[in-house]
């Protein structure tokens, strides 16, 4: 699978993980929506550090990048979009977490 084409699955699943009948995010719920998504995937030693929070260009919502630590591991870039709760990690694709990172000015 190319990078391309996973990057477009990703997004796929992301919009497809946001709730039709939610309220939308507000830039406040944002660092605690993505606290949460991070969560799930590193556990609830995940501290996050770097945060930016931009309007998504290409999705609604917002698109965050930042880093993450999680217990005895040294830091990683990651990405998310809000509405969703999937976190991008470096660990997962250092490329498609760079390519995220300067579509959204990170």
């Amino acid at each position: 699978m190319t990078s391309w084409t996973a990057a477009i699955l990703t997004a796929l699943q992301i919009t497809l993980a946001a709730a039709p009948g939610e309220a939308p995010a507000t830039r406040g719920d944002v660092p605690r929506l993505t606290q949460e998504a991070l969560n799930r995937r590193l556990g609830p030693a995940a501290r996050m550090s770097d945060l930016r929070i931009r309007p998504s260009r290409r999705m609604p919502g917002f698109a965050v990048c930042g880093r993450v630590a999680a217990s005895g591991k040294s830091a990683q870039r990651f990405f998310v979009v809000i509405p969703g709760t999937f976190a991008v990690l470096d660990d997962d694709d250092r490329e498609l977490v760079s390519k995220y990172w300067s579509l959204n000015d990170c």
